[in-house]
């Protein structure tokens, strides 16, 4: 017996078609809508499919679009039953077999028959019954309105579905269908519940249960799809059908990821300035014990029995100046000195004086030719050294550390915390085949004093001060790795253009004496400072800040031969004092001195040219800066 399934929402026009087609000895199941009807079909195959176009819980086109796209329903005859036939063209995308439109019972019943004798002899992609029905101009405007919405709907860049009470998907656009990487065929009829998480499926069917909307970006986080970030939405479909829903999905991903690199961003700098201040600060303290014991010596003969307990109090000073540098190098305001810089010769340095006890072997290919890149080599030798001392941990007794360098461009550095500036980048890689790094603190392993290593075997401090250097250098790191197979951490500098110059002028020897000026906000430095000077031979004026120096200038001689200015200091910094001084002397040469050097004052061509004194130093440090001071006009 054939068998044959009507679609069709209208119970009269189903009843006729029933009665109709089994007097003619076919077997008939029915389904009042599209999603009904893909049921039946997953049952049971018919011979025949007669479809209404416009129905709801799946409309008949799509209905034709899904079954033409399944192999297993490739046998079905399908006809299209609708009185759309007569008001519009007909859609040739169905791949309908043959079109019936719609017309009084009487007159419909021998076109039925008609349909299926011309479908068995093979007389398809006909209009039948068009003649007989009168085209009415309402209907006509309706299917535009509707051809447009559904145009406005395809396009639309959320995902739109709508589903039923149960979350059966009835209708997806394109965007829901890319969502989900899923074609329409397999999406229409599936359970939108089933395709979420497991972990927003009892909020969502909770929201079709209450049949009120539903807005989850007000719940709290975002929601994450197929490695998406989306915020839903839920509206019943009130008073159209209390039964059905519409859900709408939001790619928020870019959202998103703006927003971590702005918490990203004011983290890095709210602990960055902590840093900071604590290692200017801490240079003071350290400045103020470097330069009694750097007097203490000028009154003792290297064979006293003290001597060497200096040269061991200098020797911790230089430890915690180290320290100060790697958290000034996080907060990037370490001074640079900015220079035309071959990585793979600051690689080879770094490699050469990195010593272990351990069987771990250093492999290197690194690029010929590289282009140069605007650089300190001592801080990128550094940056080397931390990276090579964290694989080294991270490695067992025995193992290997690869070091690749390439020039990559802009494209490469793709990443979601940054957007890196166009250009060409030399690109340094650090692997080691060591433990990994659990996924959980990838995100923390730059800030400073955080490490994973026991109480005393390391300050926290290393990947801080790689991720401020670079980052001192207009440059990025990344960092990719998995628990059991190793680290690798990629850093990128950009190329320095072919007729761009970077070189630093030296200093020039041009020893003075005579009167100096000390101005400095902390009065620690003051008094060791001053003492230091008069050790030197220098009379020494001392101002607490810029105000007190101009006026102390006011007072004093025109044999002002020095002045040796904090580069930080509040209500007027150092650079702002020079340009004060600079007018009424203009014979006086400056060295300025600070805790640190930020890269970011208002004018740097006072200190470009001029000696610059890092806190903490010592008498004969002084006494060079003194002597190699450039003058400034």
């Amino acid at each position: 017996m054939r068998k044959v399934v009507v679609v069709d929402n209208h119970p009269m026009m189903v009843k006729f078609m029933e009665s109709l087609l089994e007097r003619e000895g076919y077997a008939v199941r029915s389904a009042e809508n599209g999603l009904a009807a893909l049921d039946l079909l997953r049952a049971d195959i018919p011979d025949f499919l007669f479809v209404d176009l416009i129905m709801p819980h799946i409309d008949g086109a799509t209905l034709c679009k899904i079954v033409r796209r399944i192999p297993e329903y490739s046998g079905i005859k399908l006809i299209v039953l609708s009185a759309i036939a007569a008001e519009e063209e007909v859609p040739t995308d169905l791949d309908a077999d043959l079109f019936i439109a719609k017309g009084p019972f009487a007159a419909l019943g021998p076109l039925i028959l008609e349909a299926i004798q011309k479908i068995e002899s093979h007389e398809t992609n006909k209009v039948l019954g068009i003649e007989k029905v009168y085209p009415r101009e309402i209907t006509r405007e309706l299917l535009k309105v509707r051809q447009y919405f559904n145009l406005v709907l395809e396009r639309m860049s959320e995902a739109i579905l709508e589903v039923t009470q149960e979350g059966r998907i009835v209708f997806a656009n394109r965007a829901a269908m890319d969502l989900f990487q899923k074609p329409c065929e397999i999406l229409i009829g599936e359970n939108l519940t089933h395709l979420l998480p497991q972990a927003y499926q009892q909020a969502f069917c909770e929201a079709l249960d209450l049949s009120q909307s539903v807005n989850f970006m007000e719940a709290g986080d975002p929601w994450v799809l197929n490695e998406t970030f989306v915020f839903v939405q839920v509206f019943p479909l009130v008073p159209l059908d209390t039964n059905q829903f519409m859900v709408i999905i939001k790619d928020v991903t870019e959202q998103i990821i703006r927003e971590q690199q702005l918490r990203e961003a004011e983290k890095f700098r709210a602990i960055g300035t902590l840093a900071a201040g604590v290692a200017h600060d801490f240079n003071n303290l350290l400045m103020a014990i470097q330069g009694n014991i750097s007097l203490l010596q000028m009154d003792i003969n290297p064979t006293h029995p003290h001597w060497a307990r200096f040269a061991s109090m200098e020797q911790q000073i230089h430890y915690g100046a180290r320290l100060t540098q790697q958290l000034l190098g996080y907060a990037r305001k370490g001074r640079y000195e900015m220079r035309k810089t071959d990585i793979n010769r600051c690689i080879q340095d770094a490699v050469d004086s990195f010593q272990t006890t351990k069987n771990i072997s250093v492999v290197k290919y690194l690029a010929p030719d590289l282009p140069p890149v605007k650089a300190d080599a001592s801080q990128i030798n550094q940056v080397m050294l931390n990276l090579l001392i964290n694989a080294l941990d991270a490695s067992g007794e025995q193992g290997q550390i690869t070091i690749t360098t390439q020039v990559v461009d802009q494209s490469a550095l793709e990443n979601p915390h940054f957007k890196a500036l166009s250009g060409q980048y030399v690109e340094v890689a650090i692997a080691d085949n060591g433990v990994g790094i659990k996924p959980e603190l990838l995100e923390k392993i730059f800030d400073p004093f955080f490490t994973t290593k026991e109480m005393g075997r390391g300050t926290g401090l290393g990947l801080a001060s790689v991720y401020g250097i670079v980052k001192g250098h207009q440059g990025y790191v990344t960092v990719e790795s998995k628990l059991g197979n190793g680290s690798i951490f990629h850093l990128y500098f950009p190329v320095v253009p072919l007729n761009q110059s970077t070189d630093v002028e030296g200093p020039h020897a041009q020893p003075h004496k005579g009167k100096a000026l000390l101005v400095d906000d902390s009065e620690s430095f003051r008094k060791i400072g001053r003492d230091m000077l008069i050790a030197l031979g220098y009379e020494v004026l001392v101002a607490a800040n810029g105000k007190e120096a101009i006026q102390t200038c006011k007072n004093t001689a025109h044999d002002l031969q020095i002045a040796i200015l904090d580069l930080v200091m509040p209500e007027m910094n150092g650079v702002e004092l020079w340009h004060h001084l600079k007018a009424a002397h203009p014979h006086l040469h400056f060295v300025f001195a600070s805790g640190y050097a930020p890269e970011t004052l208002p004018d740097t061509q006072a200190i470009s040219r001029a000696s610059i004194l890092s806190k903490p130093f010592n008498l004969q440090t002084l006494q060079t800066a003194i002597d190699h001071k450039e003058k400034v006009t």
